[in-house]
């Protein structure tokens, strides 16, 4: 999904506000898991509480929206980088920084079921 940065500070305050925010799956690379269409919740993003696994809403640099699992924590210098990758991609994603993070899927819907993390 392709963002400007009033739709990424419309998303992070709906989430402070609602405390999660609603959006539509496109694409294939979290497939079977999330399928395109299903509607995704994201949830307040604390990195210190990521585990591998976890789906992570971020922002990068191509101006794309992005839905992937988080792999682990790399440091840059002084500051720390969050690695993910999507489930059918063969590489990783750039290094995402904190202040990228959107929001962390707490569950998804599809028209037959409901999964939920917990």
């Amino acid at each position: 999904m392709l963002y400007d940065k009033g739709i990424v500070e419309l998303f992070l305050m709906t989430i402070k506000k609602e405390g999660s925010i609603h959006l539509p799956a496109q694409g294939s690379s979290m497939y079977p898991f999330i399928k395109n269409g299903e509607i995704c919740s994201f949830d307040e993003c604390v990195p210190l509480h990521l585990k591998k696994g976890d789906i992570v809403l971020f922002y990068a640099s191509l101006n794309q929206l992005i839905a992937h699992r988080y792999y682990k924590e790399l440091k840059d210098g002084q500051r720390r980088q969050y690695l993910f990758k999507g489930d059918t991609n063969i590489c990783f994603d750039e290094e995402i920084y904190r202040e990228q993070m959107v929001g962390f899927t707490s569950r998804k819907e599809n028209t037959n079921c409901l999964f939920q993390v917990f």
